[in-house]
């Protein structure tokens, strides 16, 4: 690929890893469908995700510091990836509520 092509469709280097980050981190949260599909209680659900994301962080950890240490972007970046995850479990975590499945008042300790 020539470089006035990579720079057509990307701004800079950071903005193509920003591109590659934001693809993989969809899937990540994505995998929560599937995870509901597969997995039979909620523990397993919540392990099964858990380990996608700690898979995610692995092998991108080195690209998220990079553009995070390059401007606010790269921070701003990891702030939607969180909100993302955590709207995603709270939605998650009400669904089995609603289900049945998570007492929340087995988990509280007593006021």
């Amino acid at each position: 690929m020539a470089l006035g092509t990579f720079y057509s469709y990307f701004e800079d280097k950071d903005d193509f890893i920003r591109q590659i980050l934001e693809t993989e981190w969809g899937k990540v949260i994505d995998s929560l469908d599937q995870i509901e599909e597969e997995q039979s209680t909620i523990h397993d659900r919540l392990k099964a995700f858990y380990e996608n994301v700690s898979a995610y962080d692995k092998k991108y950890h080195r690209a998220i510091l990079r553009i995070a240490g390059h401007n606010n972007e790269g921070l701003l970046f990891q702030q939607g990836q969180v909100q993302r995850l955590s709207k995603r479990l709270e939605n998650y975590l009400q669904h089995e509520i609603a289900r049945g499945d998570l007492h929340l008042e087995a988990m509280l300790p007593n006021v």
